[in-house]
Order: structure tokens, then sequence, then C-alpha cells
């Protein structure tokens, strides 16, 4: 049994939101050659939000780096790397969910290779590892395992060769997620190697099940016309509701009964404008959300009509949903937590998500250390409390707030090791000369 790997990070609830992680899935398939040797077809794809984009003379130009390697027990085989270009004519583009899909491919006679590939985006230094156990297809296979896809359309150019079959081109799914209404049909590509001397027709059935119950069938004659035989194939999906599915391929040959050759799954998911959202009013929804975008995302807002701004806000909950195919995201739930706690805890005059600190707690949630002290005798104002806030998991991050009012509304005056955010050049007179800079390590 094959599934797809999905590389997200965004379930560390302590610490930053926004790992260090890129969020790329990675889907492994094998074939047949000729000669009876595996093909590997390894594919990842990765959101064109997830990467950054530089203008340049070329357009918007991004750079995912691959570094991969074949290990056989503690040697290392083959290794290799290689840099994604990928350039985009607009920031637009560049900015949407929209895919990139690349593969590497590889063929192997034996197994108990170990594949382990890193990768990392050049601009963001982001990276993400992943490794996978190859073994090779038994010789005598009936089937190839099957490479899902989001669509196949004819096409004779020679543009994105890796991606082309018998003057077809195939748009891959990696993650075996499909979103409806949008995504309303299952295509699936694989290879039948039936035995030599076979009889005339393979009778294949296909099956989808849900909890064991079986939701839709599809039989079919395939003739045997050579020692491999490619079949493109799309089942209507669009009644199927939200959910996890298994999908069975049995197949048989003339009187001899079917056995199941395949198994595979993927996921249904509803595209819904109104359920990931965590504020009624859109200009709430977009403050809160400038808090986990770049100056560039964030400029796009005003372009948008009043539709187009209910799915640039869905857009953002669901390439940040950790885990698509079930029926909550899990990344919107930590930040509504983090909201009620800022509300509840650091509301003076407004809310307390749209303060200082609310900002930072709901990006990076709750500190590793918090040190509560009061200004000393040097300091430019009387004496205010002011706070250090420390994170020490994962990225270091240093700030520190102060009650210039003393009405609560505590104001961030000092940022250490984040870009997002700044310093006020009077922090230290704030503080006063005799500050303790130790505090801050």
């Amino acid at each position: 049994m094959k599934q797809a790997f999905l590389l997200f990070s965004f379930l560390a609830i302590s610490g930053s939101l926004l790992a260090q992680q890129l969020n790329i899935t990675v889907d492994p398939n094998r074939f047949l050659d000729e000669k009876g040797n595996t093909i590997f077809e390894i594919n990842y794809q990765i959101p064109y939000q997830d990467l950054k984009f530089e203008r340049t003379e070329q357009g918007f130009v991004a750079r995912l780096k691959v570094n991969f390697a074949l290990n056989k027990g503690e040697k290392i085989a083959y290794q290799d790397e290689f840099v994604n270009k990928i350039i985009m004519k607009d920031a637009a583009t560049a900015d949407s969910p929209c895919f990139f899909s690349d593969k590497i491919i590889l063929a192997l006679a034996g197994s108990g290779y170990l594949f382990t590939a890193t990768f990392r985006d050049e601009q963001t230094d982001k990276s993400v590892d992943y490794n996978h156990e190859l073994n090779i297809l038994p010789r005598d296979t009936w089937l190839s395992e099957v490479e899902f896809l989001f669509d196949v359309v004819a096409d004779s150019t020679n543009l994105l060769e890796k991606f082309h079959r018998q003057g077809q081109l195939f748009y891959l799914n990696s993650s075996h997620i499909y979103t409806l209404p949008e995504n309303d049909k299952l295509w699936l590509y694989y290879i039948y190697y039936p035995p030599p001397d076979s009889a005339s027709l393979i009778f294949e059935m296909i099956k989808i099940k849900r909890k064991q119950e079986i939701i839709l069938e599809s039989a079919a004659e395939i003739e045997i016309s050579a020692w491999a035989i490619p079949i493109v194939k799309h089942l209507d999906i669009s009644h199927l509701e939200e959910g996890y599915y298994e999908l069975v391929i049995s197949a048989g040959l003339d009187s001899l009964p079917p056995l199941e050759i395949a198994h595979d799954y993927f996921s249904i998911r509803m595209e819904n404008i109104f359920s990931q959202r965590l504020f009624i009013d859109l200009e709430d929804e977009f403050m809160l959300l400038k808090y986990f975008l770049t100056g560039k995302q964030a400029a796009i807002w005003k372009t948008l009509t009043e539709q187009g701004k209910i799915n640039f806000l869905n857009r953002f909950w669901s390439i940040n949903d950790p885990d698509p195919s079930t029926e909550k995201n899990e990344f919107l739930l930590i930040v509504k937590d983090r909201i009620d706690y800022c509300n509840n805890n650091f509301s003076y005059f407004k809310e307390g998500w749209k303060t200082d600190r609310g900002r930072i707690y709901i990006k990076h949630g709750e500190p590793d250390e918090i040190i509560k002290l009061q200004t000393g005798l040097t300091a430019k104002y009387l004496q205010k409390d002011y706070q250090i806030w420390k994170y020490r998991t994962g990225t270091e991050l240093t700030y520190i707030f102060i009650d210039l009012q003393t009405s609560g509304n505590y104001r961030l005056i000092y940022v250490e090791d984040d870009d997002t955010e700044s310093s006020d050049p009077r922090w230290q007179s704030y503080l006063g000369e005799d500050f303790d800079l130790g505090l801050l390590e």
C-alpha cells in the first residue's frame, strides 16, 4: 500500500505558527520498464505562497533547491542536487495557492535503498527533510502503483516534458486531496503488466469505499495488446461527502476470479468560504491575517472585490490547514484559542487581540519566559511596569513591552531576531541607563 506524505509543520502549538519548514507533499510511485527494473517517480508539490519570490528582470523568481541521495546501508550509492527556478510573470500568481510540481525519476534493479531528500527555499532558507525506503516491484506484478491526478488534457507541446504521457499533460495531485466542487473528478493513471501468454482480456473492477461501505463501483474490460497497458481513468466524485476514502482495484483474466491488486487512499474536502472565518467583519479578519502575511501579500487586499476578499481569507486558512482531510482546521482553532486568551488577559480600552502583546501572542503562542519588572530611577518617565517575553524553543525571539500610560495597555518597544517587528529607537531611554542588558539573554 502506498500513500502520499504531507510534510506540514503547523502543529507546533508552542512556538511560532510560522514554522521554519516548507509545506511540501511527496508522493512516490513505482512502475516497471521492459527489462523488469522498477522506475520510481517521486512526485512533489509546493504552493507558490510558501515560497519567497523576488522581483527580477525575468519576472518574480523563486528558487527551490533539492538535495537527494540513495543510501545502501551506511554507504551513499548515489547523490545529486539541483535547483528548481520558478518564474512567475505577476505578483498575484506568485502569491497564489496554486502548486509548483516536479518529480525525481530513478531506476533500480534491487531493493533496500533509502531515499533521502532536503527541499530548501534558497531565499528564506526554510527547508524540510524527507526519507522513504525504496523497494522494487516484483517482476511478475500485474499492476503498477496508482498515480493520482487533478486533470489530464491533450497537449502536444514540449513544455513540462516530465508530465507528458502519450500526447497528454498530467496534472499531479501529490496530496491525494480533492476539493469540491472544484475537483469533481478523480483522475487515475496506472499500468497493467499482464502475464505472458495470458488471455485476451483483463476484467477490471474499481471500488471506492468509505468505512468498509462500497460507495462507487466501475467495471471495465481491457484488451491485452502489449506487455504494458497504460490506463487513464476518471471517476465522478462530485456526489461524495467530505472524508477519507479507500480505492481498491481488482482484476482477473477470463474465468479466473479477480484479485485485489491495488489499494490506495484519497480525501474529499468541501470548499466553504464561510466556515473558515473567525470574525464576521472582513476587515477584522484581514487585520488578524496581517499578523502572518508579508507586506507584499497584504498589499493585494486593497485591489480585491468583496468576493475576492472572501476568497483571499478562505485561501489563507485553507493553505495553512495542517490536515485538510479532517473536518477541523487545527491551525484556525489554535489561532482562535489564542485570540480568546488575549481578549481575556490583554483587553484595556481595546480588544486584547488588537494589542501589541496580543499580536505577538497570536503569532507565537505562550512565551517560554516572562520577566515582569519596573523601570529604574534613570528612566525617561516616572516608574513604569514593563515585561520581557522570551521564546527559546526553536527560533530565539525576545520582546519588551512597557505600560507607558499605566493603563494596562503595554506597547512593544524592543524586538530581537524578529524581522517582522521593529524596535523603538528610544527603547533604552524608557527603561533607564541602568537597564541590565543581561536580561535579554
